[in-house]
């Protein structure tokens, strides 16, 4: 999962956010 699709409906980008959060907050590598 490089990144969102850019057609996607802004709850997905929240998601994918949050996603990103997520883990960051277990410590792994967040690559965006």
């Amino acid at each position: 999962m490089a990144s969102p699709p850019v057609a996607s409906p802004p709850m997905t980008l929240v998601v994918y956010h949050q996603y990103l959060d997520y883990r960051n907050s277990h410590g792994t590598l967040a690559q965006t």
